[in-house]
């Protein structure tokens, strides 16, 4: 058996042998082999040019035949979208869809202007769009002509002005609000009673910030006289106790005369009697105003000022405000309030303004009946720098000389 299929093998490989060789002896390239030893030339392959192929003489010097592609053998390249081997179709449609120009045809001048000339036209399709849209939202205007009759509609006439401008005119001081009004009645009211009275006598309590330090409280007499101008301060609380300021316009040299109270100096101690000028800083340390200051009669002073300001236009008005009936724990019943906001140059202990407020006596029962009874002034952050409340009148209180007479009560 397997000498059998051994010689079926050698028998096969004898006619494929045969074939091969019978093949290569009809090959071009074997006959024309310059050695004779059936050495096999290959040849250069075809290049995709669709020209005869010229190759390189031999080692021998003899030229192998030339070989042409048959015509169609290999199909011809495509080019880009609109060139001459691949058109553009008849139609483009319009839209993101459509035909999309290649850059061949920037070159084609026609082309080109065709595209140009859709982009124009479609802008001015949009144009259109907009301004038809435009018209109907634009509201209608009624005819210039009245359809019942024809004639023009007199309503859209417009008839030429004859009359001469207004002269301007100045521009005027501010008209006093109604506030100022009932500031204005307060402030006169009080300005009479005051001048009516002689003199009084009442209980004072006294609260001040003096450079920039707050005082303890104090409470004292006050004794007021008219003429000629007199004032006298007894402490009767605990701080400074027995302390006493007399002062009596045209007496004592023009001299204050003031006796020592308790704390007040311990090398000089309690009851020492000193004449000192009124603007000696040992008699304005522990205070922020003048002894010719003391009373009621500057509070009038100062906020009738502030008025006859406003009235006249060199101060606002709205500066100036009524506060109405106000209930106060220091009296018994209502008093009238008003407010004043200062500015700067108003007081040159608050250089930066503040506010004030005056409070008025409104019951007609009372001895001090239209009279300021209390003043407030605090600072722009609403600190407190001056209280002075006047209570338990007397008027009159029939005052003479001798009330405003000291002696030195220190011991010899």
């Amino acid at each position: 058996m397997h000498v059998r299929l051994a010689l079926v093998a050698l028998a096969f490989g004898s006619l494929a042998a045969a074939g091969c060789f019978r093949n290569l002896k009809k090959d071009p390239a074997f006959l024309n082999d310059p050695t004779g030893k059936g050495n096999v030339v290959a040849p250069t392959p075809p290049l995709p040019t669709g020209k005869a192929l010229s190759p390189a003489p031999s080692a021998g010097g003899v030229k192998p035949p030339k070989l042409e592609l048959a015509p169609g053998t290999l199909p011809p390249l495509p080019g880009l979208p609109g060139s001459p081997s691949n058109p553009p179709p008849a139609s483009v449609p319009d839209g993101p869809s459509g035909w999309q120009v290649s850059a061949d045809v920037g070159d084609d001048e026609a082309q080109r202007k065709g595209i140009l000339e859709r982009l124009r036209e479609r802008r001015e399709e949009k144009k259109k769009e907009r301004e038809e849209q435009e018209k109907k939202e634009r509201p209608v205007l009624p005819p210039a002509v009245d359809p019942k009759n024809g004639e023009p509609d007199k309503k859209l006439i417009l008839e030429p002005v004859d009359k001469k401008p207004a002269p301007i005119q100045p521009l005027q001081p501010t008209a006093p609000a109604g506030d100022l009004k009932t500031v204005r009645g307060l402030v006169d009211e009080a300005g009479k009673r005051f001048a009516g009275i002689p003199d009084f006598e009442s209980k004072l309590t006294k609260r001040e910030t003096v450079g920039g330090k707050k005082q303890p409280t104090e409470e004292m007499r006050f004794l007021f006289r008219q003429e000629p101008f007199s004032v006298r301060l007894t402490v009767t609380g605990e701080n400074g106790r027995g302390r006493e300021v007399v002062f009596v316009k045209g007496q004592n040299n023009g001299k204050l005369i003031i006796v020592t109270g308790e704390g007040d100096n311990r090398l000089l101690g309690a009851g020492k009697k000193l004449e000192l000028d009124p603007d000696n800083p040992l008699a304005t340390s522990r205070t922020r105003g003048k002894i010719e200051d003391s009373g009621i009669g500057r509070p009038i002073r100062v906020l009738t000022k502030f008025v006859e300001e406003a009235e006249a236009g060199k101060r606002s008005a709205d500066n100036i405000r009524s506060l109405g009936k106000v209930e106060r724990k220091e009296f018994a019943s209502p008093v009238d309030g008003v407010e004043v906001t200062l500015k700067a140059s108003d007081d040159p202990l608050l250089p930066k303004g503040g506010k004030r407020q005056y409070y008025f006596d409104a019951d007609p029962k009372s001895p001090s009946y239209r009279l300021p009874v209390l003043v407030i002034t605090t600072e722009p952050d609403g600190a407190e720098a001056e209280y002075y409340c006047f209570t338990d009148f007397k008027v009159p209180a029939k005052l003479t000389d001798a009330d405003f007479v000291v002696k030195d009560r220190r011991s010899r």
